[in-house]
């Protein structure tokens, strides 16, 4: 399935590229993606890359062999959260003859769309936890994209440091579109978070007091405000460590 000429193995192997699930751990110079062109979102003869779980009994599956299908049910509150339970995400040291606090950037780019806009509550971004989230996250450790369409019409960013969450509207009106969210994690509290519509960036914020403890997990979580089934695409994420 996973099989590529010699010629593209031996590129690939030079610039230390990876897909699942060929993943390693967040080693410095190594750049994996996951496009979901499989039946099975974690693969019997692979380890497990993923963990889901819900609150009611919505599902995170693999459809159409391209893309991480998110659904709640038609139940109030229902949830749905989709994880990195197998990788974790954590800037590694960079090997330095003289600094040791130099260590490597993590650039995460995952591209989505959301099926329906009304009563939905979405959360995709880093969080200092490989636990279930049950809500969008708060105090705990995170970085990443929100929308709350009980709060506000737009996306917001969110991060926080475990003790005070920061918020920010992108000023982007939540809507059916594919987007991507782009997230650099370039210093050891400090992450730039980006959102495009294809190649245009729509809108940007830097937060330098990420905290947490490291390592950190990639979390795709939707619930449902009201009793409708709410829905979410993951397209791809890819992740280059520098």
């Amino acid at each position: 399935l996973f099989t590529i000429p010699v010629s593209q193995q031996q590129q690939a192997a030079g610039a230390g590229f990876f897909s699942y699930p060929r993943i390693p751990q967040c080693i410095k110079g190594i750049k994996f993606f996951d496009e979901f062109k499989r039946e099975a979102l974690n693969m019997s003869t692979a380890p497990v890359l993923y963990t889901v779980t819900t609150t009611g009994t919505g599902t995170g599956v693999i459809t159409a062999g391209r893309r991480l299908e998110i659904d709640t049910t038609a139940a109030l509150s229902d949830d749905v959260d989709v994880r990195t339970s197998g990788f974790h995400f954590s800037r590694s040291p960079a090997v330095a003859v003289l600094d040791f606090d130099n260590r490597s950037i993590v650039t995460l780019e995952i591209s989505f769309a959301l099926s329906q806009t009304a009563s939905t509550e979405m959360f995709i971004g880093l969080v200092s936890s490989f636990a279930q989230l049950t809500a969008l996250p708060t105090t705990t450790a995170h970085t990443g994209l929100q929308y709350d369409a009980s709060a506000n019409a737009n996306f917001f960013w969110t991060s926080a440091d475990g003790t005070t969450q920061s918020t920010g509207s992108t000023t982007i009106a939540a809507d059916t579109g594919s987007r991507t969210v782009k997230i650099i994690w370039s210093g050891a509290n400090t992450v730039t978070m980006e959102l495009y519509s294809g190649s245009t960036l729509q809108n940007s914020r830097s937060v330098t007091a990420l905290g947490g403890a490291d390592p950190f997990s990639l979390h795709f979580f939707l619930q449902t405000e009201a009793t409708l089934a709410r829905e979410m695409l993951i397209l791809q994420w890819i992740a280059i460590i520098d």
